[in-house]
């Protein structure tokens, strides 16, 4: 009888060990462990798949591991929405320009990244999440280390590729509507001085104009993707932007939808 007494509460402590490895509890969030069993690329996304003991319905979050005030979820369904557990499993659409530097990318470069799944979480799927909710993961989980494929670097490149043509033909353009040589030096000279600030920023910052702040649906005119208000901001040249009163008008126009 003591036998299985002592059987019974040593099952029951790994079940309940088991559950608190899985399972903390940030402020009035559940936040969830996540596996991760399949990975994917398409363009600059990360395509993940994978097990969370989290309820149905929980969010999947996926940011930098980094405990700044704000810290923006770069997760989706893939269509500008909250990806979701359900039956155990889940699959997530990750920007990779948020957590690689554009100028530079590799193929291999890995990656950490504060991958979990959060229930009771109500805000929308681009709002800043807290800090407090990152520091409570790493202080109980490890960061998801992802891997750039090849096809993501070429994308990657192509971005930044985009935004040193668009400058160029701007300096070109200051040079030829210049009245004298002089003029034009000074104007080249000011042209030069704001690329270098520009390249000096984050690399979440290329491009001068944020698409998520016009209040119109933007294309880019060398993807050929186009960006409506409610989706996640993207920063992109303006010299590149096109604007559309509709969806339909910018898909008749050869324009496809951003993934997020």
């Amino acid at each position: 009888m003591k036998k299985i007494v002592t059987l019974l509460a040593t099952c029951t402590l790994i079940i309940l060990l088991t559950g608190c490895d899985n399972k903390i509890t940030s402020k009035n969030n559940d936040i969830y462990k996540v596996d991760v069993t399949k990975v994917n690329s398409d363009d600059g996304d990360w395509i993940v798949s994978g097990t969370t003991n989290a309820p149905d319905g929980s969010k999947i979050i996926a940011t930098n591991d980094s405990d700044d005030d704000l810290t923006t979820n770069e997760a989706d369904d893939g269509y500008g929405d909250w990806s979701k557990a359900k039956n155990g499993k889940f699959k997530a659409t990750i920007d990779s320009v948020s957590f690689v530097d554009t100028s530079n990318p590799k193929v291999g470069k890995q990656v950490k990244i504060a991958l979990f799944a959060i229930e009771n979480y109500h805000k929308g799927v681009s709002d800043d999440l807290s800090s407090s909710i990152i520091k409570d993961f790493n202080d109980n989980y490890k960061p998801t280390t992802l891997s750039l494929s090849k096809s993501q670097v070429k994308y990657l490149k192509s971005l930044d590729e985009g935004d040193n043509e668009s400058d160029s033909s701007s300096i070109d353009d200051n040079d030829n509507n210049s009245a004298s040589a002089s003029v034009a030096k000074s104007e080249s000279e000011d042209s030069i001085s704001n690329i270098d600030e520009t390249s000096s920023n984050d690399s979440r910052n290329h491009g001068d104009l944020e698409t998520s702040q016009q209040g119109s649906i933007i294309g880019n005119s060398r993807t050929m993707i186009y960006h409506t208000p409610e989706q996640h901001g993207y920063r992109m040249n303006s010299a590149n932007a096109v604007y559309f009163k509709t969806e339909a008008e910018a898909q008749a126009a050869g324009y496809r939808k951003a993934s997020r």
